[in-house]
């Protein structure tokens, strides 16, 4: 314990980090069983490459079946559902990417998981690596702007460079040490 603390003088308020609601690439680092105030639950960790690799977390049930969104989430990163009693270990979905649709929850103003969806073309359920992120593209549309962020024909044009791209490269990832530690739990009773 430190006898002499220095005392702040000053502080200043913070905004809560969030990302502008859309669809979004996403890596998934892994999940666990967490407790929460209604009971045990799982907690799954996404990043967002194309979003500077910020970080958020979804809260599902620990319910596994092809309707749940934990079994969602396990269908679109594996390409199927878990059958009843079947293990997965964790080391099968890290690293795996998915489509979040997110939006911001307007009492905490965190980001808000809507749905998980599967990647594009090239990126799918059995890739191991991210989708890198996009780099900007010259302005669409009749008016000489890029669609507007949501929109369909936004998504449709990331869609589109993302799966090119990832046609294109071979990619390498270091998994971080939070990805290694939650892999290294292997098999989870999902």
């Amino acid at each position: 314990m430190n006898d002499n603390p220095e005392f702040e003088t000053e502080i200043i308020g913070t905004g809560v980090p969030h990302v502008e609601p859309g669809t979004y690439i996403a890596v998934c680092e892994g999940a666990e069983r967490v407790k929460t105030r209604n009971g045990e639950a799982r907690k799954w960790y996404w990043r967002l490459p194309d979003a500077d690799n910020f970080r958020l977390t979804q809260i599902t049930s620990l319910a596994t079946s092809g309707g749940s969104n934990g079994g969602k989430n396990i269908k679109v990163l594996r390409g199927r559902v878990l059958g009843e009693g079947e293990p997965l270990s964790t080391a099968e979905i890290v690293g795996k990417t998915a489509m979040l649709v997110l939006t911001v929850d307007p009492e905490s103003g965190y980001n808000r998981v809507l749905e998980v969806v599967s990647s594009p073309p090239g990126s799918g359920p059995a890739a191991a690596a991210p989708v890198p992120a996009v780099p900007p593209t010259p302005p669409v549309g009749s008016n000489g702007a890029e669609p507007p962020s949501g929109s369909v024909a936004h998504f449709e044009q990331r869609l589109a460079r993302q799966a090119a791209e990832a046609q294109a490269a071979t990619f390498t990832t270091q998994p971080s040490s939070a990805t290694q530690s939650v892999a290294q739990q292997g098999d989870l009773p999902f």
